[in-house]
């Protein structure tokens, strides 16, 4: 036993003393490890210091080169640059537009070369861009116009949108239909912008209203040989008077065709023949009765509205007629404005860069040409990608079948070797047990 206590005090000793010494060691280390930080902390403050030199150098060379000649001449070549990139986006976006309206009106190279001329002129001139007026064109191929039409339409649809504050894509579909439902010509595209500005600046009128309201009227007024404007201004008369949109719509048409069924006159003489007989009738229920008779139950308010206003009627058909210009004058006085000066020299600017490049230019063929070459080189690594994955992945299908038999016989090798281990093991814990103690 007191072996025993000597050999454990020995160790506990020897444990301490080695501890001590890693102890001292760790502190040594610990010195020096903050030593170290210091200098490192030293030199990135001396990196740091270096860096602020060097920035103030550079922004003195930066001066002294903007000073000389040879800084004008860079920032001049930076701005040019700048410049053709700028070129080269809008071109961008005009060719696309211009693909477009070629798929969808199949016009010949012809064509689409003079509806870009029209795009790029009204771009420069009006308050919308080149590519802005190729997606209005578009609009109007869309509705089935032929190229000749759309020259036709363009601009006074322009004016339309301009005037009434709308997108060009909604001012095509309202010009488009009106034009259609009245069987009028795509010249005529400026009359009817015309009417519609003025409609709206004179009523309670407005492009949402005209539309749902005359593409219900058109046909029916065609007909009956109504003009535009007296319909424009029948709707005028009533959209004053709270009847607007679809139920105006439905209205008018049928007092325009009941009327002209039952007197046998047009419009005009009609509305005329039913005021006489309105200011014949003594009360109310008898004014009714007459209006219900002539064109029914729903009718009959609207049919009173225009006949006791007829004279009002008169006028604004009569301003109607002679509204030429009225789209124009309102989109020009909706840009009298600064915020109007901008976007007229947004528009000029579009109209500079496309001058440089269109989309048929040099720089456009250059960058199509880089792209299309890089994009068949992309294919064809593609390609050796995918025979590259099918080699390496036939590969590693026999690398893997290669392994599983060997780890299978591993597995039966290992197996074996652990039972004679195992076997080895308990002889000797046998052999052992016999020694005594």
């Amino acid at each position: 036993m007191a072996e025993k206590r000597n050999v454990h005090v020995k160790v506990t000793s020897n444990v301490n003393s080695v501890l001590n010494k890693m102890g001292d060691t760790a502190g040594k280390q610990g010195k020096k490890t903050s030593g170290a930080l210091g200098k490192i902390k030293g030199l990135f403050s001396g990196i740091a210091s270096s860096a602020g030199a060097a920035t103030g150098g550079i922004r003195a060379m930066t001066t002294a080169l903007i000073s000389s000649g040879v800084g004008a001449i860079v920032v001049a070549l930076g701005a040019m640059v700048a410049l053709f990139k700028r070129a080269l986006t809008e071109s961008m976006e005009f060719s696309k537009a211009l693909s477009g309206l070629k798929a969808i009106a199949g016009a010949s190279t012809e064509e689409i070369a003079a509806l870009s001329r029209n795009a790029k002129e009204l771009g420069r001139t009006t308050a919308f861009t080149a590519s802005q007026v190729v997606e209005l064109q578009t609009e109007f191929a869309k509705l089935g116009f032929s190229t000749g039409d759309i020259l036709n339409v363009t601009e006074a649809t322009l004016a339309l949108a301009a005037a009434a504050g709308t997108d060009l894509a909604n001012a095509a579909m309202v010009a488009g239909n009106t034009l259609n439902g009245f069987g009028l010509d795509t010249t005529e595209t400026g009359r009817v912008a015309d009417v519609m500005a003025k409609s709206f600046a004179s009523s309670a009128l407005d492009i949402d209203k005209f539309q749902e309201s005359m593409k219900l009227v058109a046909p029916i007024a065609k007909v009956a040989k109504v003009s535009l404007e007296a319909s424009a201004a029948a709707l005028s008369v009533l959209a004053d008077r709270g009847v607007s949109g679809s139920l105006a719509g439905t209205q008018l048409r049928k007092i325009m065709a009941d009327l002209s069924t039952k007197t046998g006159k047009n419009f005009q003489d009609s509305l005329e023949i039913t005021a006489e007989k309105l200011d014949a009738a003594t009360t109310t229920a008898e004014k009714l009765s007459i209006a219900k008779e002539l064109v029914g139950d729903r009718a009959k308010g609207s049919l009173i509205a225009l006949a006791e206003n007829r004279d009002v009627l008169d006028e604004l058909t009569i301003a109607y007629e002679n509204a030429g210009g009225a789209a124009q004058a309102m989109a020009e006085e909706k840009l009298n404005n600064l915020s109007g000066d901008v976007t007229k020299l947004s528009s000029a600017w579009s109209g500079f860069l496309l001058g440089l490049e269109d989309g048929t230019g040099i720089l456009n063929g250059l960058s199509r040409g880089a792209i299309q070459f890089f994009t068949g080189a992309l294919n064809g690594l593609s390609y050796a990608g995918d025979v590259l994955s099918f080699t390496f992945t036939d590969l590693w299908r026999d690398i893997k079948g290669t392994t599983k038999n060997g780890v299978e016989f591993a597995s039966i090798y290992f197996g074996v070797l652990g039972e004679k281990i195992s076997i080895f093991a308990n002889e000797a814990l046998l052999i052992f047990s016999k020694i005594p103690n």
